[in-house]
Parts: C-alpha cells; sequence; structure tokens
C-alpha cells in the first residue's frame, strides 16, 4: 500500500458507485479496492476492503487499507478501530504503525502516543522515510531528541547495515555542530547502499560546510546522476520525479525543476505536492500568475491545523460590499504578517475585514488598516459571510510583481511601549542592531536558512555598534558563545508578544536576519532590514537581486553557494562598517 503523508487529507470525495463483485477470492477483492483506491474512489474501495474482511476476518491488510480510507475520509475512530484490528492480527507491518501514528499525533494531539507507533514503524521499515522525519519531528518539538539519537546509536549496533539509520545519525550530529561525525556517517550509509541521493546530499553539505566546495560540487552532481538514472529506469515511478524536482529546486535550477514537477502531473494530475513544488518555484522565479493558482491547495499542507469553515471561500470572485470576510492565517507567523497586508485592499472594496491568526500577533494586527476585529486562534468566530485562508489573498487580486502591495508601514508598534523602549535605550550611544540568526528548528529547511552563532562571531564583537537579541530560543549548541559577547544585550524575557518585539524594532537603526518572522515584521514595519538568505531561498525574495518588491526597507545577502554563510556574513560586515561608522 502505499504510504501516506502526515499532512491534512483532502476532504471526503462524494460516495461513488461501489460495486458489489461476485468473486469469493479475499485476494482478489483486496487488489480490487486497491485499484480503487489508486482511482481517488473511496467508497468502491472500502465495499472492496468490506467484502474482503467478511470473506477473511483475519485479513490484516485489508484492515489496514480500509483504515486508511476511513483516514481519507476523516472518520477517525473508525480508522483507529479498523487500524488497531490489523495490528492485532499483524504486528510487523510498518504501515499500519505510521497511520496509527498520525491519528494519534495529528487527530488527538497525543505526542507520546504517536511517537511510540512511529518509532515502532521506523524499527520496522527501512524505506519509510516519513515515519522517521515526523517521529524527529514530533521527539524535537517535545525536547526528546537525544532519545532518538540514542536509539539510532543502538540500533546500529544491533543492525549495522542499516543505512537509514547512518543517515539520520548523521543527521543529528550536523546539527551538533559535529561535521566530522556526520561527514562518518554518511560514508558509512554510502558504504551499504553507494546510490542513496539522500546521504550524498547531506554528504555535499556537510562538505560545503567544511570549505570543500570542489568535492562538495561532485557530490551534488552525482545525487543528480543518481536521481536522473533512478527515473530513467521507473519512467512511471512519481515519487522519484518528485525527488529529483525537490532536488533541483536545492541547486536554483528551477527551470529543470518545473519541468520535473510537470512530468509528475503528467502521470499523475492528482499529485497534490507536485503542484504546491511547481507552484513555489514558479514564484520564486517571478511567475506570479500560474504560481499563484498552483499553490491554491497549500491549505492542505498547512502549518496550522485546517479549520472546517461552512461559509464560501472567496477569491474575488464575488461582490463582497456591505459583506463580512474572514481572512485567515494558514502557514507561519512570518507568512501571516506578509499577506495581511492584504487586508486594506479587501476593506476597499466596501467589505467588513475579519482577521484570525497566531495569538501572539493579535494585539499587534490589531493596528491593520481596514480591518474590524482580530482573533486569535482558539477564540470563538462571530458569524461571516465569506473566508478566504491568507496563502490564498495574493491569487484573489492576481498579484503581479508589478502589482504587489508594497506600501510601508502597514503595521504599527504602540506608542506606550515605543516610547518606553526608547527611554531604556537612550544610554546606547551606538548604532543599535537587532540580530536575529535561528528560526524555528522544526521546519524540514530550518538547516540551510538558521546559522549557528558561532559563525557570527566576527560580526558580533565589533566595538562600532551595539546588537540586540529579537529571537526568543537560543539553542542548546548556541547558549555556550552568547556569554563571551560583549556588544550584545539579550531582550528574550521581554519579547512577550510581537506588539511588544515590534516596539523594540521602531527604536533600532536596523535589524538584522535570517529569514524568520522577525524580517517581515521589520520589513512590515517600514525599517531597515538586511535578510540573509540561503542558496535556496523561499519564493517572496526571488533570485538574483539585493532588494525585495515586497518590503522597500529591505535588503537581501545571498549565499553564492549552498552553505556559504561566510561571504555572507563578511558582505554584512562591509556594509556595517560603510553605513554605521
Amino acid at each position: 500500500m502505499t504510504t501516506i503523508s502526515s499532512q491534512p487529507k483532502d476532504k471526503p470525495l462524494p460516495p461513488q458507485a461501489a460495486p458489489v463483485l461476485s468473486t469469493g477470492n479475499s485476494i482478489k477483492l483486496k487488489e480490487q479496492g486497491d485499484v480503487y483506491l489508486g482511482q481517488g474512489n473511496l467508497e468502491a474501495a472500502a465495499n472492496c476492503y468490506r467484502q474482503a474482511i467478511a470473506i477473511d476476518p483475519n485479513y490484516a491488510k485489508a484492515h489496514s487499507n480500509l483504515g486508511f480510507v476511513f483516514m481519507q475520509q476523516g472518520a477517525t475512530a473508525d480508522a483507529e478501530e479498523s487500524l488497531k484490528r490489523a495490528l492485532s492480527i499483524d504486528n510487523t507491518n510498518a504501515d499500519t504503525y505510521f497511520m496509527l501514528g498520525n491519528l494519534a499525533t495529528l487527530a488527538r494531539g497525543d505526542l507520546e502516543q504517536g511517537c511510540r507507533y512511529l518509532q515502532k514503524a521506523v524499527e520496522l521499515s527501512a524505506d519509510l522515510e516519513v515515519a522517521y522525519l515526523d517521529w524527529a519531528r514530533y521527539m524535537k518539538f517535545q525536547g526528546k531528541l537525544e532519545q532518538v539519537k540514542q536509539f539510532l546509536i543502538s540500533g546500529l549496533e544491533k543492525h549495522p547495515s542499516r543505512a537509514d539509520y547512518h543517515r539520520h545519525l548523521g543527521n543529528i550530529y550536523q546539527d551538533e555542530l559535529q561535521f566530522d561525525l556526520a561527514a562518518n556517517c554518511f560514508q558509512r550509509a554510502l558504504s551499504i547502499y553507494p546510490d542513496d541521493a539522500d546521504a550524498l546530499a547531506n554528504l555535499g553539505f556537510i562538505l560545503y560546510k567544511q570549505g570543500q566546495s570542489q568535492q562538495a560540487h561532485a557530490t551534488y552532481e552525482k545525487v543528480f546522476s543518481c536521481l536522473k538514472t533512478a527515473t530513467i529506469n521507473a519512467p512511471n515511478d512519481t515519487d522519484l520525479h518528485f525527488k529529483l524536482a525537490n532536488f533541483l529546486t536545492s541547486q536554483n535550477r528551477y527551470k529543470e525543476a518545473i519541468d520535473g514537477y510537470e512530468r509528475v502531473l503528467t502521470l499523475n494530475p492528482e499529485y497534490g505536492e507536485a503542484r504546491l513544488g511547481r507552484g513555489m518555484a514558479l514564484l520564486v522565479t517571478g511567475q506570479f500568475e500560474s504560481g499563484w493558482e498552483d499553490i491554491k491547495d497549500s491549505v492542505k499542507y498547512a502549518a496550522l491545523p485546517p479549520t472546517e469553515m461552512p461559509e464560501p471561500v472567496w477569491l474575488n470572485d464575488a461582490d463582497v460590499h456591505g459583506k463580512t470576510i474572514l481572512l485567515h492565517a494558514d502557514q507561519g507567523l512570518g507568512d501571516t504578517i506578509h499577506f495581511v497586508r492584504y487586508a486594506e485592499q479587501v476593506n476597499s472594496l466596501g467589505a467588513t475585514v475579519y482577521i484570525r491568526a497566531q495569538a501572539s500577533l493579535k494585539s499587534l494586527l490589531m493596528t491593520l488598516p481596514g480591518v474590524s476585529r482580530v482573533f486569535g486562534d482558539e477564540e470563538i468566530l462571530p458569524p461571516f459571510d465569506y473566508q478566504c485562508s491568507l496563502s490564498n489573498i495574493s491569487l484573489a487580486f492576481n498579484t503581479t510583481l508589478a502589482s504587489i502591495p508594497a506600501k510601508v508601514p502597514y503595521l504599527q508598534a504602540s506608542a506606550d511601549r515605543t516610547a518606553y523602549w526608547s527611554n531604556e535605550f537612550s544610554d546606547f550611544s551606538k548604532a543599535k542592531i537587532g540580530i536575529v540568526w535561528s528560526g524555528n528548528p522544526l521546519l524540514r529547511n530550518d538547516k540551510y536558512r538558521s546559522i549557528h552563532l558561532q559563525r557570527l562571531s566576527e560580526l558580533l564583537i565589533t566595538g562600532d555598534h551595539h546588537f540586540f537579541l529579537l529571537q526568543k530560543e537560543i539553542r542548546s549548541v548556541d547558549a555556550p558563545f552568547l556569554s563571551d559577547l560583549k556588544n550584545v544585550t539579550d531582550l528574550r524575557s521581554h519579547l512577550v508578544d510581537f506588539s511588544e518585539t515590534a516596539a523594540v524594532i521602531a527604536n533600532l537603526d536596523l535589524v538584522i536576519t535570517v529569514d524568520t518572522s522577525v524580517a517581515h515584521l521589520a520589513g512590515a514595519l517600514g525599517k531597515p532590514v538586511w535578510i540573509m538568505l540561503p542558496f535556496s531561498p523561499d519564493f517572496r525574495w526571488l533570485l538574483d537581486r539585493n532588494d525585495s518588491p515586497w518590503y522597500p526597507t529591505a535588503r537581501l545577502f545571498r549565499q553564492s553557494e549552498i552553505g556559504d554563510w561566510d561571504s555572507v556574513i563578511k558582505d554584512l560586515k562591509r556594509a556595517l562598517d560603510l553605513e554605521f561608522m
């Protein structure tokens, strides 16, 4: 059975004809159910699985696949019952454990139980990559990543030929800045499976980190060769084509990546993640019209749990004069700050505009022009007529590069809190600069966009400027270096929400940050912000430019190759010396 994604699923399809098959063969019935499942005919698939179970009540795979159908339909209680029944018959099926892990974490919010199921899926299958990624992410969220590390170390003592264990352990060492240990793990993985594209890509990243650019380039070329050969040998394997396209985006080879995503969608027009990947590639290359359309369904892969709303979706396809429309956050904090700029345009159409967003943004978003009310993500909403996710609002206005609403500031810091911080900073005569070097470690691309504090030491030790920490969390790997920085003031305990952070930024001369929510906040406030970008950037920063059409006060500092923060920091230091003598 095809493994499922941990992302929220589509809404249940409308019931379709579910034929009663005359065969009395449970295996054939299950296989016919799999065909229907591949076609998206959930009712027919469920009917086949039920008939197979009626003939053979101990048919574990039929129970498991029926559970999968129930998950797709949102019937979580029925899904859990079917999956647990499958497990009681056969406790060696990794897919079943994986699905139960998804139910526990996403449907019930039970991370502990979910992680137990996911760990078991990892133990049973070296091929179920998504199970490990989900398990490690949830364990990290609970502060238990060390347990994952010890699990891998113990697992390799028993199963030294598990290439996936070597690779996963290498990733943890890499995050801990133990690059030699990480490289050793990736090399061991490759000694077992020389064409492991993931291990090759990770080794290439380490080589860049260690300044071995030539070897890194050669390693990445081998990744491309391995994936290309695999797609040639399996031309109809959509997952392989998708993996190749994703790799090409990481190399900034966007034209080839777009072709790759299109190959996937030719083979399977319903491959939603490929459509989303193509959309992001189109947007970063400035092809907004088709890009917005492709990411229209990105709510299915949202950072925030989706909320079912009976009100119709508005994409500027109905007259909203005199109506009330809810614009609701569906991605991360930075995305919310980025897209709320459209509220004023919606209001100009004669609509009453409500915003629903993360609670930490509520007081800040109340300063938005054109907005009547702002609700936190847990608050009960009053009636409204239409709704639109913030990630789709650009599509609603058919935004092009020429029509980006870039009027800043569109958010305001509190006058009282701004005055408070003005007084607090009155004794600082040097240039006052906010600094953020890392973001949410749970994001899968975090290793590319975040910097370790040690790398910034040359920038932060200068006596000509004073830096203020604008990030809430300090990672354990960074903490030892913080105490040695004399020109840095730690504001973490004061930054209770984004409104307070905005008041601090209002009193600074400059903000320097990686691609995090603070970059968007400074830009939305109209403050000078210098943003350090990875080689393959987020779509809104586009390519080959040092300014941003979204934020007129932003200046972009880009990596010239993967992992090359040294040149970025050197450029930053030179710019600081020129502009803040």
